[in-house]
């Protein structure tokens, strides 16, 4: 008889007290004896923020980089168009088993503490079908568009994800005059 393989720790319970959050385990090879251990995760322990896993690069060299395409001087409340394209020089592949997933924009006014979510756009055709990878009837393509109206000036961003490549990003000032 072979040797029973290990199981994997399961969730049990989550409590959050303000910036410390404990986790409650309950090891799956004692979970007859219903052993428990707890952990404690906190912010000031981890070595990596999310912005530090964003890639940027010149987006003429780089396909995987957000290309962000609007005036980069606006009137108070005059409504224009963005467009964000990834792999506007260099096609991006868009295939089953290499696609963007999503493109994100944010605006990040002068003088202000937070940003704002001004769009998320989520591609999820690429392919995909019942006969096999990429002989499906849809594909989506890495663009997408939103309307803004500004009232300061800032900073305009954009994120897209590659599920191969991971998190990129690229930024555009905007004057509001």
């Amino acid at each position: 008889m072979s040797p029973r393989p290990a199981a994997r720790p399961q969730k049990g319970i989550r409590a959050r007290l303000g910036n410390r959050r404990t986790v409650v385990w309950q090891t799956g090879a004692l979970m007859r004896a219903r052993v428990e251990e707890e952990v404690q995760v906190t912010m000031e322990g981890t070595k990596e923020k999310i912005g530090d896993r964003y890639q940027t690069a010149d987006w003429k060299a780089e396909k995987h980089v957000p290309v962000i395409e609007c005036p980069g001087e606006v009137g108070s409340d005059e409504e224009f168009m963005v467009m964000v394209t990834v792999g506007k020089e260099i096609p991006h592949p868009n295939t089953t088993e290499h696609h963007i997933r999503w493109v994100q924009m944010y605006f990040q006014p002068d003088g202000e503490k937070f940003t704002y979510q001004v769009a998320n756009c989520e591609f999820t055709a690429h392919g995909e079908s019942a006969e096999g990878a990429n002989a499906g009837p849809v594909y989506t393509e890495s663009k997408a568009g939103a309307s803004l109206k500004l009232k300061k000036s800032g900073v305009l961003y954009a994120t897209s994800l590659c599920n191969i490549h991971g998190l990129w990003e690229s930024a555009m000032e905007i004057k509001v005059t």
